[in-house]
């Protein structure tokens, strides 16, 4: 999981290689730095909430889940087996939307 410090320094990498080296700069200028920098962090904050997501579903399958030992085939059994699909497949969607948005946002920002 990315820690405080690491968001920090990517992001202050983005911002200085934005920057322009004068002995001025304008609002404009540290806006565009600012906004470097928040786009610099946001693939790294997707995937520690997809991080989250996966982890969760990897606990519910050790916690509920079965794996044939001959064919490696997972599944859930029992009857809340369908139960824990349908979590599944809402966590996989959360994940996905998390890391579509902030693709987007970026993409949006010409990145």
């Amino acid at each position: 999981m990315t820690d405080l410090n690491q968001l920090v320094e990517v992001g202050a990498r983005a911002q200085m290689a934005s920057a322009a080296y004068s002995s001025f700069w304008s609002v404009t200028d540290h806006k565009v730095m600012i906004k470097e920098g928040i786009l610099a962090i946001l693939p790294l904050l997707a995937d520690d909430l997809a991080g989250v997501i996966q982890r969760r579903m990897d606990k519910r399958f050790a916690e509920h889940g079965t794996r044939e030992p001959d064919t490696n085939a997972t599944y859930y059994s029992g009857r809340a087996g369908e139960l824990y699909e349908s979590l599944d497949e809402e966590d996989e969607e959360i994940a996905h939307a998390i890391r579509t948005r902030i693709a987007a946002i970026i993409e949006g920002e010409g990145k």
